[in-house]
């Protein structure tokens, strides 16, 4: 992509944009509920199941998508906390470059930087949000030693990360107010 006359390419400008940050979070937020969905569909496929049924995991794919869910809410709530501290500190995204603060995946030090009160419950669900960001969600295995996986995926999950997007969401989104529009050309 073509830079323009401030050297800064058409995409650089969304950095210092807190409605970009914003769009970005409802985006993974949907594909996290989407995520939420199927694994709904699956738990309630083998609630059905006749007992001493053998269920394999290619009947019921989503089942084990607890991690993958948390890496997609994980990072709605990183953008939304990103987009936060932008609003609030628009140095740290100048000239599309982002700074130290903005490079981190640790939810509970973004909360703070973005001077977010968080409760216990918040804390927890934010630090399985770190852990899947950062690994749970991508790969097999823990990428430090010592590391261990989240505990396991429940409903209480989703209804934890759910009050917290949306209140994060809530303190973001009234200052982004705006809409995107799509063209087709072809």
């Amino acid at each position: 992509m073509e830079g323009n006359a401030d050297g800064m390419n058409d995409f650089s400008h969304r950095a210092a944009d807190p409605f970009f940050w914003f769009k970005q979070a409802t985006e993974l937020d949907s594909a996290a509920m989407l995520i939420w969905a199927a694994i709904r569909r699956d738990f309630a496929q083998m609630l059905h199941a006749e007992i001493g049924t053998v269920i394999d995991l290619p009947q019921v794919p989503c089942a084990n998508l607890g991690g993958v869910f948390w890496l997609n809410a994980g990072l709605a709530l990183e953008n939304l906390l990103k987009g936060m501290m932008v609003r609030d500190q628009p140095h740290l995204a100048d000239k599309g470059c982002l700074a130290g603060p903005l490079k981190t995946h640790d939810l509970l030090k973004l909360a703070e930087l973005a001077l977010v009160d968080i409760d216990v419950t918040e804390s927890w669900f934010l630090r399985i949000g770190t852990v899947c960001v950062i690994w749970a969600g991508r790969y097999p295995c823990p990428t430090r030693p010592g590391e261990s996986p989240p505990s396991v995926f429940s409903e209480a999950d989703v209804i934890a990360y759910r009050r917290m997007f949306d209140r994060l969401a809530g303190c973001l989104g009234g200052t982004v107010a705006r809409s995107v529009t799509f063209e087709r050309l072809a």
